[in-house]
């Protein structure tokens, strides 16, 4: 007898060493152990191993015999085992197609009919070796799988691995319905009552348009409501949900366009093209955006209006209290000094960016002006993607930086501790501000500057074939509009009046906000019109261009406010102060008339003119009836019955319990004793008769208990007594003796 080390069967079956020792323990094989040097090993018998192993590991053994008579045997062995299994695959072909004949399935599918084979096969097999059932398709499984059982390849084709339960599934399947019962009725599915009646499923795609989220249960609510009273067929909550689930899944893109058209912009909107694939040199578009700062500043929450040329990718940025017509010329006057002036300028169609100044500014300078459809972010993504990469890069690591929504403003919040929010509430001023700040709005214009300078710019970018802004620029050879003289750029992107700044020159000159500007050059255009600005520096001029080809005419004054030399700012300020005065002036003289005429006591004046007007109304007397019960009659005899008459000894002591109870109530007004809310409240009592009296022995110890449990409390209670003496004191110590 042949005995093998689990090392021995591992080389010959060429699997490791633990899978065989692991494979022993689990089927148990018999073993027998013997010393070895270093220990003890566990050796098998050869016959005593599991068949298929023992198959395997004899044919190994026969391959590995180098002999000439083995060679010679085993060549012989082979012709011999190939004929027998051609004979065998044969008898198999023909007896499979036998009982297909006669079960009338010519025409079985090959995936099917490949099941049935292999069921035979299984069957066949336990049989030939005579093994249990169960561990004989075990055997046969694993040898078809792992590849060596001896098949037909197109049954690998339809069935690529097999397992003894799928086996024994098939096995009952056949014997129950017959080969047929193998064929696969998956993707048949029957039409749901919606799919067949057009009404109901127009309805159930009106309801989810509608209201995308609606649930299966409040679908069918709204079937029975509408179609129930004409008859049709109602399907089951399960069978709607059913259906439900079909629609959303086959119109995934619809689906999700109703219920999120952001989210359907990111997943499904068409992205083949792009966006800058027309753009071929500097300044030919720029995109304009502006977005709440995610920053907290010592000067409150700012916004931050930005432009970006899309060629270079080279980014402005201007911090602003909030995005109007003022802070987006800032941002264009600081990016036309640097860049030189735009083609074209692309902005979305809010009223900031569609106001009649920016209008005018792109009119004067010759800049033509896109805006996007609303709510069309795609339109212009590359402004939009160099806010995102500012706010979620440097931005979160700024002193003062509150998140990108309210869930991460939470999430910033609850990573202090209690004690230290709590601390926070209790300072004065900063109960609405819990995020640290120490960052102004000039200092984050300088760090935005400073980032787009030193980072930004030389940061490679994909859509830039990995080059970096600063490249793309540094390699261009365009060339660019400027404006060398800043005091024109300065009145190009000043607001106009009203009307989109033009006025008709009169025989006075030119009304413009309830003042008249008049200069030499008007008198020979009067009755045009023509297109004004205001100057920069002095509100009592004006610029005065011709409206058909902004060709510059002269600078009209009004003289009444021109040599004060005012700005617009200034101007306006002023204004304040003067409504301030006129209003404070209108409400003294209100206040005196209110007090001459004396309304304080207007209600009960109205409804004595009411009572007044109502003494002459009367109303015939209504017929009456007593109401009366046993309570009541009770009540009243006691109320007709006889005072009682008492004794002298009665009297005396009814005088003696009245003299006892004066008593009483002589020494509860000299020391009362008040009701208390809470303990607190008790404590701070008791503190303070401490300060003026001698407690008594109850009080002094329910104080002493009190204060040994609420040390923190009592300290303060200490301050709060000592700092209202030290008040009193103070106030006593400023009145004149």
């Amino acid at each position: 007898m042949k005995y093998y080390t689990a090392h021995q069967l591992a080389d010959l079956l060429g699997v490791s060493k633990r899978t065989m020792q692991i494979k022993a323990k689990e089927e148990e094989w018999p073993y027998v152990e013997e010393r070895v040097r270093g220990g003890v090993a566990r050796k098998y018998a050869g016959t005593n191993l599991p068949e298929y192993v023992r198959i395997q590991v004899q044919e190994k053994e026969i391959e590995m015999d180098t002999s000439s008579e083995s060679v010679s045997g085993r060549q012989y062995l082979a012709v011999t085992e190939l004929q027998n299994q051609k004979n065998v695959q044969e008898q198999r072909q023909r007896n499979a197609e036998k009982l297909i004949a006669l079960g009338g399935l010519e025409s079985l599918p090959k995936k099917a009919e490949a099941k049935f084979r292999l069921t035979k096969l299984a069957a066949a097999f336990i049989q030939e070796r005579r093994l249990p059932k169960k561990r004989g398709y075990d055997l046969f499984c694993e040898g078809y799988n792992n590849g060596w059982l001896p098949v037909e390849p197109e049954l690998r084709i339809y069935v690529p691995s097999l397992s003894r339960i799928t086996l024994l599934r098939w096995e009952k399947i056949v014997r129950e319905n017959g080969p047929i019962g193998l064929v696969s009725r998956q993707g048949k599915k029957v039409k749901s009552i919606i799919k067949n009646d057009e009404c109901l499923q127009k309805f159930c795609i009106g309801m989810i348009y509608e209201y995308p989220h609606v649930k299966a249960s409040q679908l069918r609510d709204g079937l029975i409501s509408r179609f129930a009273g004409a008859g049709k067929a109602i399907p089951s909550e399960s069978a709607t949900r059913r259906w439900l689930d079909d629609w959303k899944a086959e119109n995934k893109s619809l689906y999700t366009k109703i219920s999120n058209p952001d989210a359907w912009k990111n997943k499904f909107m068409s992205a083949m093209g792009k966006m800058d694939e027309n753009i071929t040199r500097i300044n030919q578009l720029w995109e304009f955006d502006s977005t709440p700062a995610d920053v907290m500043l010592t000067d409150g929450r700012f916004s931050l209006i930005g432009i970006i040329d899309v060629y270079t990718r080279r980014p402005a940025v201007v911090v602003h209290p909030t995005s109007n017509s003022e802070g987006i010329c800032l941002v264009i006057r600081k990016s036309i000094l640097e860049w030189g002036i735009p083609e074209v300028a692309r902005t979305d169609n809010g009223k900031d960016y569609t106001s009649i100044q920016i209008k005018s500014v792109f009119d004067a300078l010759e800049i033509e002006h896109q805006t996007t459809r609303p709510f069309s972010g795609e339109e212009k993504p590359y402004i939009e993607r160099f806010f995102k990469t500012f706010s979620h890069d440097i931005a979160e690591l700024l002193t003062g930086y509150i998140g990108h929504n309210v869930s991460e403003r939470q999430a910033i919040e609850a990573r202090k501790t209690f004690a230290e929010r709590l601390a926070k509430r209790q300072k004065s001023g900063s109960a609405q501000e819990p995020i640290e700040v120490n960052l102004s709005a000039e200092q984050l214009q300088s760090f935005i500057d400073s980032w787009i300078e030193n980072r930004y710019m030389h940061r490679p970018h994909s859509n830039l074939n990995g080059k970096t802004p600063h490249d793309v620029y540094a390699a261009s050879r365009d060339q660019i509009r400027v404006i060398n003289d800043e005091r024109l750029l300065d009145v190009m992107l000043q607001p106009v009046p009203s009307n989109r700044g033009l006025r008709s020159v009169g025989k006075e000159g030119i009304k413009v906000s309830g003042g008249v500007y008049i200069a030499p050059e008007l008198g020979a255009i009067i009755g045009e019109e023509v297109f004004c600005k205001w100057d920069p520096q002095n509100v009592g001029r004006i610029y005065v261009f011709n409206r058909i080809n902004k060709e510059f005419v002269c600078i009209a004054v009004d003289p009444e406010i021109e040599s004060a030399g005012l700005t617009r700012q200034e101007i306006a300020e002023l204004a304040k102060k003067n409504q301030k005065a006129v209003t404070a002036k209108k409400l003294k003289e209100a206040k005196k008339t209110a007090k001459s005429v004396n309304v304080s006591d207007i209600a009960n004046e109205v409804l004595d003119h009411y009572q007044k007007q109502n003494q002459s109304l009367t109303s015939l007397p209504k017929q009456q009836v007593e109401h009366t019960n046993t309570m009541m009659q009770s009540a009243l005899a006691a109320l007709d019955s006889e005072r009682p008459v008492l004794d002298s000894e009665r009297l005396s002591e009814i005088e003696k319990r009245r003299q006892q109870m004066q008593q009483e109530a002589e020494v509860a007004a000299v020391n009362p004793t008040p009701i208390f809310r809470n303990t607190n409240d008790k404590a701070m009592y008791l503190k303070q008769q401490r300060l003026e009296r001698e407690l008594t022995e109850k009080e002094a110890t329910w104080l002493n208990t009190w204060e040994q449990q609420n040390r923190a409390m009592s300290s303060r209670f200490d301050s709060l007594i000592e700092d209202r003496d030290m008040a009193s004191q103070s106030q006593h110590r400023q009145i004149p003796q």
